[in-house]
């Protein structure tokens, strides 16, 4: 689990990093727009996979509260996760009503007091939901930006910055970027939620994760794809399968997969397979499907 978290910020990290960098360039050449675009495209389908990740460990929470040796623990944290995503929900529909009413071009005059507002309260509203919550992520909850996120003044005055005198696409990519950190906070603490349960020895916590280290590649680049089960245990008999042929586990549980991607511009997917023994000792398969585009940056 730690390994594929890992995963997740390092891509994460990266595409921020870039997104911000273009977006705070005046250089508006199409290509640094190209390039903009497609990072934000980028950080639209990590939120998306962050969301399914937050889908699958809430529907394994409501399993858990049909068995007995778990309901009295899934009773307790799956409403809690239900309150996580509710909460992510409502902020980052916020964002979408802005982005798709370009509302943020009032941004170049006005100020940013209400989105700044509106994700503080959420900030707020996420660490409310259990005292074990915040005392976990009341440091290391991301809405922001690192930079602004770790000043202890003037945050409202340092996000105004980002949409001054910017272009549209960079308002956008920026914009994004705030959806993107709602959906990381939300997989980090709902995950959080389910481990909750694997502390009391009658419940271990299975959910399968099948993720990529880069969704928009060149043609031919390398893609690794990483997959396993959510809770890693030598007890836990699991085999991976990438495109039905079996990749061998790594010392932490984790399968990693390495292949080219295609030649041609375009979707494609890649079909994942893990298979493993519960326990009651019966076999299970879950399907997934890693989903990556190929898009010739420097050419466009």
């Amino acid at each position: 689990m730690l390994l594929l978290h890992n995963t997740y910020r390092k891509v994460f990290s990266a595409s921020v990093f870039l997104i911000i960098f273009l977006a705070s360039c005046s250089d508006k050449s199409g290509k640094n727009l190209a390039i903009m675009k497609t990072l934000e495209e980028s950080l639209v389908t990590s939120s998306k996979m962050l969301s399914a990740s937050s889908a699958d460990i809430l529907t394994s929470l409501q399993n858990k509260l049909a068995d007995p040796s778990t309901s009295q623990f899934a009773k307790m944290w799956y409403p809690k996760a239900q309150m996580i995503q509710a909460i992510s929900t409502e902020a980052y529909n916020y964002i979408e009503r802005i982005i798709k009413q370009k509302a943020f071009k009032k941004m170049f005059k006005d100020d940013t007091s209400n989105l700044y507002q509106r994700l503080v309260a959420y900030r707020t509203r996420l660490l409310q939901v259990d005292p074990r919550i915040t005392k976990t992520f009341e440091r290391s909850l991301r809405i922001f930006t690192s930079e602004i996120d770790s000043a202890n003044d003037n945050q409202k005055e340092m996000l105004k910055i980002y949409f001054s005198g910017v272009s549209i696409e960079a308002s956008e990519a920026m914009l994004v970027k705030l959806q993107n950190n709602i959906r990381f906070n939300e997989e980090r603490i709902t995950t959080f939620c389910h481990e909750q349960i694997a502390t009391h020895p009658l419940c271990p916590v299975i959910y399968a994760i099948a993720i990529q280290n880069k969704s928009i590649v060149q043609p031919g680049e390398q893609i690794e794809v990483y997959a396993g089960l959510g809770r890693f245990s030598a007890d836990i008999k699991t085999e991976v399968f990438v495109y039905d042929n079996p990749v061998q586990l790594d010392g932490e549980a984790v399968a990693i997969y390495k292949l080219a991607a295609a030649s041609r511009p375009g979707k494609y997917y890649v079909p994942v397979k893990i298979k493993y023994i519960d326990q009651d000792g019966k076999q299970q398969t879950i399907q997934k499907e890693i989903e990556y585009t190929v898009a010739n940056i420097q050419k466009q």
